[in-house]
């Protein structure tokens, strides 16, 4: 089995998901986001492919919290989980600070980079993508052989050892993923998905659908994900509070969970 390791970058603080501040606190959005992050780890951590989770934050006791969460989880993989600093600079430097990270403990594994808001991934969906990643590297790989490139070299071609997946939207990036002796700056912000591109990493052809490509910057993106089935971290945060009305003015706010009866990558 092809082993993985995942960076997950998380900025947390009060001025978190600024998306969801018209109905919603600094205190109430901080922790939504870090719910977002832990059922987003747990999810990752559940994918048997997944050797190491690498956080990149600054966030206090995250590590305690993460520990707490995947030490309860039945279904988890034999992945480690590891938070280390945000070095500051942004998304893109946090994940590079990660893959550093990852490359130095195991440089030829796959690495990938997630947001932290998925928080209805399924660890199906996840599993799915890093296979296609796979076969276009493998194919990649056939294409060197064939031109007598050698991995790493100035005349590699990028195609295949470098892919993305975007965002439900398809102008943002939810992942994006190096084949051993592939990693390259990311470019994780707005128009995310056309500058990877342009960087030379090819799309993944993850289907629309897919809980990948669902991440939770605003009300609307909340709803889809309570649909899909959001994580149970999430579920308990937002229990406790009246889910954020719809950036539709004519959309009523839906009912907390329990209550009787979620871009910028």
């Amino acid at each position: 089995m092809i082993r993985w390791t995942v960076v997950v970058p998380f900025k947390g603080a009060a001025d978190a998901k600024s998306r969801l501040s018209g109905s919603l606190g600094d205190d109430e959005r901080a922790a939504i986001a870090l719910a977002f992050l832990v059922d987003t780890v747990s999810a990752v951590a559940r994918v048997a492919a997944v050797s190491s989770v690498i956080v990149v934050s600054n966030q206090p006791g995250l590590a305690g919290t993460l520990g707490a969460v995947l030490g309860q989880d039945p279904g988890r993989a034999d992945a480690e989980t590891h938070v280390i600093a945000d070095p500051g600079g942004g998304i893109n430097t946090a994940v590079a600070a990660g893959l550093a990270h990852a490359r130095a403990a195991a440089p030829d594994t796959f690495a990938a980079a997630i947001t932290g808001d998925l928080a209805a991934l399924r660890p199906a969906d996840l599993a799915q993508a890093f296979a296609l990643a796979e076969a276009a590297a493998t194919s990649a790989q056939v294409l060197n052989e064939r031109t007598g490139c050698s991995a790493g070299s100035r005349s590699e071609p990028v195609h295949g050892r470098r892919t993305f997946v975007p965002d439900r939207e398809g102008s943002g990036t939810t992942m994006v993923s190096f084949a051993p002796g592939a990693d390259a700056p990311t470019h994780f912000g707005i128009g995310s998905s056309a500058a990877h591109a342009t960087a030379g990493y090819s799309p993944l052809d993850v289907p629309a659908e897919s809980s990948l490509r669902l991440d939770i910057d605003d009300a609307d993106d909340l709803e889809l994900a309570r649909a899909l089935g959001l994580g149970e971290a999430s579920r308990a945060v937002l229990a406790r509070r009246v889910t954020p009305r719809s950036s539709d003015p004519s959309t009523p706010p839906a009912p907390a969970p329990g209550g009787g009866r979620g871009r910028a990558h």
